[in-house]
């Protein structure tokens, strides 16, 4: 997967570079916000209403340790960005976890199997994705009637797992064309052993660049989400409920409520765009034997 040619063409790839970066700033402050953030934005006990809307600490008013302001409740928004990023990743990873392991082996039994197996699974397959995903998301966050982040990654993960499924499958298809799949079945080797042995660990590199975009399309979607009020409950940091949260105050000159999350959830999602778009060039084998 990343060999000593691929680490050249990553190191000598700056959008690449910028991306690893973004990607790594904002996963490493979401492991250890409890540590980096100045104060615990969810803790009542250290919440002051005498400190709600404090502008950044380079304007007139700012005071420490609220280097970025803070909102109507008294919360630092720094700290609140750290927190609701470790929220936005946990849900991200969550839905690749999760979607991604059963839109593989769903795939993977589809390709291998075909006949009624691929057709039942793919006729499935077309229906969840001829709906929206937000809206699949929506309806079902309204028929559990209850918000949590396993909640909101399970409604995520209902509809997302066809584009791993879809790709696994046509990966599948055309590795089992291949002289050492024939050769490990006319040995007698059995099914699950062929497609775990022999077919998935040649099919799965294309699988990152889908697990790579997806991310960042999940993080947007539970910011949507969030910020309609359907998402993670009141009681965890979002972004898109700071987002929600702010643009109630941005005509009273409150910008930075709005402006500093806005940017956070640009900043996590180009760092994950830019190497997502490396990884499909590197991966591309069309690219590959074209460099031969």
């Amino acid at each position: 997967m990343f060999s000593s040619k691929r680490f050249r063409h990553f190191i000598t790839d700056p959008s690449a570079v910028i991306g690893a970066l973004l990607l790594f700033l904002f996963v490493f402050l979401a492991v250890f916000a409890p540590i980096v953030a100045p104060q615990n934005p969810y803790n009542l006990k250290t919440l002051d209403l005498g400190m709600s809307m404090k502008p950044p600490i380079w304007m007139e008013g700012g005071e420490m340790p609220f280097l970025l302001g803070t909102d109507g409740q008294g919360r630092g928004i720094l700290s609140t960005i750290l927190f609701g990023c470790r929220t936005s990743l946990i849900v991200g990873f969550g839905v690749i976890l999760l979607a991604g392991s059963f839109g593989v082996l769903i795939g993977l039994l589809a390709g291998f199997y075909r006949g009624v197996t691929d057709a039942v699974t793919m006729r499935l397959a077309d229906i969840f994705f001829s709906f929206s995903t937000t809206l699949m998301a929506i309806l079902m966050l309204g028929v559990v009637g209850t918000r949590s982040i396993l909640v909101v990654i399970f409604a995520i993960s209902l509809p997302d797992w066809v584009r791993y499924a879809r790709v696994i499958r046509g990966n599948v298809m055309s590795v089992q064309e291949e002289d050492y799949v024939v050769a490990a079945k006319s040995i007698g080797s059995s099914d699950a052993r062929t497609i775990f042995r022999h077919i998935f660990p040649n099919s799965i590199h294309s699988l990152f660049v889908v697990a790579a975009v997806d991310l960042a399309v999940v993080i947007m979607l539970e910011a949507t989400l969030s910020f309609l009020g359907v998402g993670v409950p009141l009681t965890r940091p979002s972004l898109g409920m700071m987002i929600a949260n702010g643009k109630r105050f941005i005509y009273a000159g409150n910008w930075w409520m709005i402006v500093f999350p806005g940017a956070a959830l640009v900043g996590m999602v180009v760092g994950v765009n830019l190497l997502a778009d490396w990884m499909r060039e590197e991966l591309n084998p069309k690219l590959q034997r074209g460099e031969q």
